[in-house]
């Protein structure tokens, strides 16, 4: 008997944090679907000799990679692999993580957990690799296999690797990606491979893949683990779920977003605002869970961000106050609100958000006449249709994309 679509088990106090999982899923599948319509992740390159386009018709495989190395093509060969193995990984990150969070919402606990396992110590860990050190993963990815079953592989399974070794590449990506270290490199390293505490993933991890451990996390006696879970167990389980999985989540996505940005060429242009939707989400989230008063002070220099850009109401010219409300509906629909009129404004881009700032505090000049631009609700409209504005003194229309 198939299963209703709309059954859900997900407790009420965790139905954000859920809700919250599946949209920075759906943000890292949105790259998987935009990115292979606009073909970031294939490599042109420049043929050296007219006659290897026809000699290269047809191979593919082992085949096209030994041609390509063969014949002084091995730069252009890994780079396009590069991009093959991140668009490979991701979509499989993404169905995997999709299924663990349908997993859970129709109560199955165990099951969800399995499923975590290897996109958040596998998939993630080689997309930390990749960003913290790209040529020294894709050159152990096509080093040779050893010729003993006994020696290690050049490119490792992330455990065969030493904690410090581990630790190290998620401090680099970390710092490669924007945001520095929102959290401890080692807290995050500790979630996902310390067996040692029964806070970490690791420890349910461990739990959920066997029926019984016997080191660490060891089963009771008449037991086996899991599998006689009652309702108290099952919210204890969402609980663990659901106040570290968003933080893991969030830093899949900050990794993999600049990881995709390495070749991205500005064809996915909403990135950037995805990836502030994403932040904002989760300091809602981190507002209303047991993270609480750590966040505060992101939350506080994030609105004291978006207040310094003084923006006013398309429609009544008001001042917008770019509150812990609006921040909300940023998240939501991609709107700020006037508090004064109710009127919404609509952003698809950060850039568009930062652009309307500078126009409404009259930082942009016409490049003609040198003129302050006006920021009239024509002016505005157009920044938000097209990036552009025409200036009131010579007429000129102004293309500010570059701005």
């Amino acid at each position: 008997m198939e299963e209703s679509t709309t059954r859900n088990f997900i407790p009420e106090e965790y139905k954000f944090a859920h809700e919250y999982c599946f949209f920075l899923h759906d943000l890292l599948a949105d790259i998987v679907v935009v990115g292979e319509q606009e073909q970031i992740f294939h490599h042109n390159f420049q043929l050296k000799n007219p006659a290897h386009a026809e000699q290269m018709n047809g191979r593919t495989g082992d085949e096209l990679a030994s041609w390509m190395e063969q014949n002084g093509y091995i730069t252009e060969f890994r780079e396009a692999n590069r991009r093959h193995i991140c668009i490979a990984l991701l979509a499989d990150f993404c169905q995997f993580i999709f299924e663990a969070l349908d997993c859970s919402r129709k109560g199955k606990l165990v099951v969800s957990y399995a499923l975590l396992r290897k996109p958040l110590k596998e998939n993630l860990f080689y997309f930390e690799w990749l960003l913290a050190d790209p040529a020294d993963f894709i050159n152990r990815f096509h080093a040779p296999l050893p010729s003993k079953k006994k020696q290690k592989r050049a490119l490792p399974n992330p455990t065969q690797l030493t904690e410090k070794e581990r630790l190290e590449i998620i401090r680099n990506a970390m710092g490669k990606t924007g945001v520095g270290e929102w959290i401890s490199p080692e807290f995050v390293h500790e979630l996902r491979y310390d067996k040692n505490v029964e806070y970490g993933l690791e420890w349910l991890f461990q739990r959920a893949n066997h029926l019984i451990t016997t080191f660490v996390a060891e089963t009771e006696e008449q037991n086996f683990n899991f599998i006689f879970s009652d309702d108290q167990a099952r919210l204890s389980q969402w609980k663990g779920l659901y106040t570290l999985l968003p933080v893991l989540l969030l830093h899949a996505v900050n990794v993999i977003f600049y990881v995709v940005e390495s070749f991205n060429d500005g064809k996915l242009k909403d990135l950037e605002f995805l990836k502030l939707r994403a932040q904002v989400g989760f300091l809602i989230y981190g507002k209303n869970s047991s993270w609480g008063k750590d966040l505060d002070q992101s939350i506080e220099s994030l609105l004291k961000s978006f207040s310094e850009l003084e923006l006013s109401c398309l429609n009544c010219s008001e001042f917008v106050r770019m509150d812990f409300e609006n921040l909300q509906n940023l998240y939501n629909d991609g709107v700020f609100v006037c508090q004064h009129c109710g009127y919404k404004t609509l952003l698809t881009s950060r850039k568009e958000l930062i652009v309307v700032g500078h126009l409404m505090q009259g930082k942009i000049n016409c490049p003609s006449c040198n003129s302050v631009v006006e920021a009239h609700k024509e002016n505005i409209d157009n920044v938000l249709l097209n990036m552009k504005v025409v200036c009131q003194g010579c007429k000129e229309e102004i293309d500010l994309v570059d701005e």
